[in-house]
């Protein structure tokens, strides 16, 4: 007697697990669904932009001419942040508006500001190959050689290397990036060129030239 209720309360015991495991595996997409909509929602949100708190990015983002130019005679604040950490100049990088970086340049505007995770405008614009804009950040003054990022800082030349872009790797060196730079491992451009097979023959003549 007491050994089939030991057996019948050892079943029921596994039952209970086996339930409660696929409940679980019932509920866990949910779950997962329900965490990664409230993800997206909060990037959402604090992607939004508040025109009353940041009439410059707005103007920017919107193209208005008319309006930026009344807003930069008045002497307005240039260096108003977003809530990722970007001024108005990464709106212009971003909308590929040249002519609108040029005013906005003219006008003061930082050409060195970086954002929340330490990355400057001109990273930004070599790392989404606008290599024009890129161009008009390192006539106007950019620190070409300045480290960006939290975790591991890097130079723009040194992500140009690893990404394996040529074309990037090619404007920064004729506009003066140092190549002897050392990256936060350590490591100068020559050898991880030598350390990643990915990266091509084309790198690797521009940075021995």
């Amino acid at each position: 007697m007491g050994r089939r209720s030991f057996s019948n309360g050892l079943f029921f015991g596994v039952g209970i697990i086996v339930g409660v495991l696929v409940l679980l595996f019932i509920a866990a997409p949910q779950i997962y669904l329900s965490s990664e909509n409230r993800n997206f929602a909060d990037l959402r949100e604090k992607s939004k932009l508040d025109c009353l708190t940041m009439p410059l990015h707005c103007l920017v983002r919107d193209g208005d001419i008319d309006g930026l130019t009344g807003y930069l005679n008045n002497g307005k604040e240039l260096e108003l942040k977003d809530n990722w950490g970007r001024t108005a100049l990464y709106y212009a990088l971003w909308n590929e508006k040249p002519h609108i970086l040029k005013m906005l340049l003219s006008a003061g505007s930082d050409v060195n500001t970086k954002d929340d995770n330490e990355r400057s405008i001109l990273f930004q614009a070599v790392a989404w190959k606008k290599y024009a804009v890129a161009t008009e950040l390192l006539a106007n003054g950019a620190d070409i050689d300045a480290l960006n990022g939290k975790k591991h800082p890097q130079t723009a030349l040194h992500y140009c290397v690893m990404k394996n872009m040529p074309e990037c790797v090619e404007l920064l060196l004729n506009h003066g990036a140092d190549k002897s730079l050392k990256d936060s491992f350590g490591y100068t451009l020559y050898e991880r060129v030598r350390m990643h097979s990915h990266i091509d023959d084309r790198v690797g003549d521009l940075l021995h030239r």
